[in-house]
Formats: C-alpha cells, structure tokens, sequence
C-alpha cells in the first residue's frame, strides 16, 4: 500500500478536490462535536440515505460487506500460537510484547526472516487497527470491531 495508489472514484475528480481543498480542515477533523470519520463527507448526504447507514460505525472493507476473512486470520493466528507460547510472550518478545495471538504470529514470522532486529517494531502510539479507531474504545478492540451485527 505504500508504494501503489488505491483509486475511489469520484473522490479523484479534480473538481470534487478542488471543493474538498476550500474546507476549512477544522471541519474534517474529528472532535466532540463531530465523532464520526469523514464527518464534512457524512453531512453532505444527509437526507439521501437512512441515517444507521450515514452514520454508521466505520469499518474494514471485509466487515462492511458481511466477509468474516478477519475472524478466519484471527482463528489460524491462533491455532498457531500454543496457549503455553501466548502466556510466555512477554518472556519470548520483552521488547513490544503482543498482546495478541495475532500480533504474536506475526512477530514469530518476523523473527524468523529478521532474528535479532526487533528494535525496529514500532508500535504507533494509539495505535490503530480500523482506520483511525484507537486500540480500545467502544467499537473496536485490537482484533477489530467488536459487533459486525450494525453492518448488516
């Protein structure tokens, strides 16, 4: 993803950039006021669709088409990691433990390919696992969203 350019038609429409680029940036930050993502997108189509869309809880493409391809990754992620490996984790990974099957199998996989480098995994401070949401708040958890049921 850091090398390619996903396209979202017509937000690439010079036109719509344009308008988008006159917004005052204090209108597409999220605040108090404003708790949703792309709040200044939400409320110009208000009244066009029914609002538990509109302003539904933001969530990774595979979730908001009803895909459970998340919840498969979590379950192989964890028939990987022993329950004996995850309770030792901290012993095994002191530096940035996991605190997740899943964050575990990929630092096995890391240190498989890259043995002795993991001073260089960084954690993002807040870090972020569907789009902006923190690790832990009301809809998400570090595996993602906690209840895909307002998806359908």
């Amino acid at each position: 993803m850091a090398h390619g350019l996903e396209a979202r038609v017509p937000f690439l429409d010079p036109a719509v950039i344009d308008e988008i680029m006159m917004i005052d940036p204090q209108h597409k930050t999220i605040t108090d006021e404003r708790p949703a993502e792309k709040h200044a997108l939400r409320a110009a189509f208000e009244g066009t669709m029914p609002n538990e869309v509109l302003w539904r809880t933001k969530a990774m493409q595979c979730e908001g088409i009803g895909m459970t391809w998340v919840a498969e990754l979590q379950h192989r992620c964890n028939k990987m990691v022993s329950d004996e490996e995850f309770q030792n984790r901290a012993e095994i990974f002191p530096f940035n433990t996991p605190h997740t099957k899943e964050e575990m199998y990929y630092r096995i996989i890391f240190e498989k390919h890259f043995k002795g480098m993991d001073k260089f995994v960084h954690v993002w401070e807040g870090g972020c696992r569907a789009g902006g949401a923190p690790w832990e708040n009301e809809a998400y958890t570090r595996e993602g969203l906690k209840d895909v049921k307002q998806l359908a």
